[in-house]
């Protein structure tokens, strides 16, 4: 039997069990002392249970941060638990996490020590690639909990006379770099980022470094200085990591009304419809159960979080949307959009309003990806076929039919 500490906002408040049988047994024990807001997920109120398991699969909310894919293993590699289970990778990462959760086995070291990054240093990074790598050396950020197979760290900033090395400091960013293959993925992220803002979404503020190699993120989970509990829908449905693409958008839209407090509901399924809107015309193939989320304090305050982690999948790969809407895996068409407005509690008329402001915005963004790609050599192809591709987008919705795809070319894939 192997054992981690669950801490919530630095405070103990159960622990995970796993029994090393064969299959692995995990099992949630809340402290006795636990109170209704002490949860570890929405989904796990101490009120209703003590004990959470045993399951034979981590649960959702601690499978939540796990970095996946190719990231995993390079992490696995550096912190040198290669092959390890999820428990021993929950271990190696639990000090730094996205959220308020922190996991480990000894009390008297819960969260690593970090030397902080000065802000206005954060906010003038010549060389993205070389600021990354000398921030990634350093074995707390490699082992840092924030999920996905994209290149990225945790990081804790600091101004001037604040943060002194080897200090507890809370990480307020996100540093995110191209992967190899995709060269020219985080000034997509950065422009799909400006699309939402300009369709009146809230998402995640970013910016980029001089050469546009790294994209730093701020973190979301606050409000007025006070931390936030993050919870992906990936989690509040249950399922973990593995399956976040296991469930269709109609099925977000439920699970958004069923957790989000009552007086905000529409605002929210609507907000989630003008999202679905934007990310069509950009081409988002990628929008999953993981990249949705809920920000809250108790059970009578949860609200949709900000969009995030939207970028043109089709600059890249041309590959339909990883998740359902209406029942079909095509590129959605203008009816399909409508319909699901109509899910989203909207009328005809409503949702075809919002549909021509999201597509006034994306084309207010199209000057954007043009400056980019003269600032940017690396961007310059990827930020051809964004044209191409977001234009052609906008045709055809607005149009209302198919029209034909111009044709591009894609850069062969190194492996």
């Amino acid at each position: 039997m192997r054992s981690l500490y669950v801490l919530k906002q630095d405070r103990v408040v159960g622990q995970l069990h796993v029994n090393d049988a064969r299959p692995l047994e995990y099992t949630f024990v809340y402290e006795k002392s636990a109170k209704e807001n002490d949860f570890v997920s929405l989904t796990m109120p101490p009120a209703v249970q003590t004990i959470w398991g045993p399951r034979f699969a981590l649960h959702p909310i601690f499978d939540m941060n796990l970095p996946e894919g190719e990231r995993r293993l390079y992490i696995e590699q550096a912190a040198r638990v290669g092959g390890a289970d999820d428990f021993t990778l929950l271990e190696a990462i639990g000090g730094r996490q996205i959220g308020l959760l922190r996991f480990t086995h000894d009390l008297s070291n819960p969260r690593p020590k970090v030397t902080p990054i000065n802000r206005d240093r954060l906010a003038h990074i010549d060389n993205g690639l070389s600021f990354f790598e000398s921030v990634f050396k350093d074995l707390t950020n490699v082992t840092s909990g924030v999920s996905g197979v994209q290149p990225k760290v945790l990081a804790a900033t600091s101004v001037d006379g604040e943060g002194l090395p080897g200090t507890l400091i809370g990480d307020t960013h996100i540093l995110k770099r191209d992967r190899d293959r995709y060269t020219g993925m985080v000034v997509s992220e950065f422009l799909c980022a400006e699309a939402l803002k300009k369709a009146k979404l809230a998402a995640a503020n970013c910016s980029l470094s001089a050469d546009g190699t790294l994209l730093v993120i701020e973190r979301f989970e606050r409000r007025d200085d006070q931390a936030l509990h993050f919870e992906e829908f990936c989690s509040l449905m249950g399922l973990n990591s593995s399956d976040k693409y296991n469930a269709t958008y109609e099925q977000l839209a439920t699970s958004i009304n069923r957790f989000v407090k009552a007086s905000s509901r529409q605002q929210a399924v609507t907000a989630l419809f003008r999202a679905l809107v934007c990310y069509r015309l950009i081409g988002n193939a990628d929008a999953h159960m993981k990249n949705f989320g809920v920000l809250c304090t108790t059970y009578e305050d949860i609200h949709l979080a900000p969009f995030y982690d939207a970028v043109c999948t089709r600059a890249f790969e041309d590959v339909p949307p990883g998740v359902l809407m209406g029942g079909k895996g095509a590129w959605w068409n203008h009816a399909t959009l409508v319909a699901f407005g109509r899910y989203c509690g909207l009328s005809t008329k409503d949702a075809t309003t919002h549909i021509e402001e999201v597509c006034a915005a994306v084309e207010g963004t199209l000057p954007a990806i043009e400056t980019a790609r003269k600032q940017y050599g690396h961007f310059d192809e990827v930020g051809e076929r964004m044209t191409l591709l977001w234009k052609h987008a906008l045709e055809e919705i607005r149009a209302k039919r198919p029209i034909t795809r111009p044709k591009l070319k894609y850069a062969k894939r190194k492996r």
